[in-house]
This record gives structure tokens, C-alpha cells and sequence, in this order.
């Protein structure tokens, strides 16, 4: 049975960069562009962090925790915009 889970980084403008454990997360794309309220739905409560670094190792530790079917995944086609407020 397919979990189709992984711990994702979203890297946004700042820059900034946010740890979930996210489902399905295909589902935050809207062809090139992302869907606004998908990805404020699904980072809004997740840790922000200033570098790169602190990110990987915050989601190293979660990954830890929980198993993935995508282990640990960057998702920077965004980082150019700002995140949803």
C-alpha cells in the first residue's frame, strides 16, 4: 500500500524555508504555479527557518520519527515568490 508521504522543504523568497510531513503534495501545484490556499493550508503552522542547513537538519530529525515513501524532498520552484499571508 502506497503511503505517497514525504518530508518536504518549501524554500520561498526571504529566503525562507518550511518543514511538513505532507500527503499528496502534488496537489499544491496549478500547472506552473502553485495553489495559494493548497500551500498555506498545508505550511502555515510549520516551522520557518532562514537557511538551508537549519531546514535539512530539521527535516532530518522528522524524518526520523516518521517513514516516508519520498524521504526528505526540496521543493524550491517557488522561491522566488512569498508566501501566502
Amino acid at each position: 500500500m502506497s503511503a505517497d508521504n514525504g518530508i518536504y522543504i518549501l524554500e520561498t523568497k526571504g529566503p525562507e524555508f518550511r518543514v511538513a510531513e505532507v500527503m499528496c503534495i502534488e496537489n499544491i501545484y496549478v500547472g506552473n504555479t502553485w495553489d495559494e490556499g493548497v500551500v498555506k493550508h498545508i505550511f502555515k503552522d510549520s516551522p520557518v527557518f532562514k537557511t538551508k542547513p537549519e531546514a535539512w537538519a530539521s527535516a532530518g530529525e522528522l524524518s526520523e520519527k516518521e517513514w516516508t515513501e519520498y524521504g526528505v524532498c526540496l521543493i524550491s520552484d517557488f522561491k522566488d515568490e512569498v508566501f501566502p499571508q
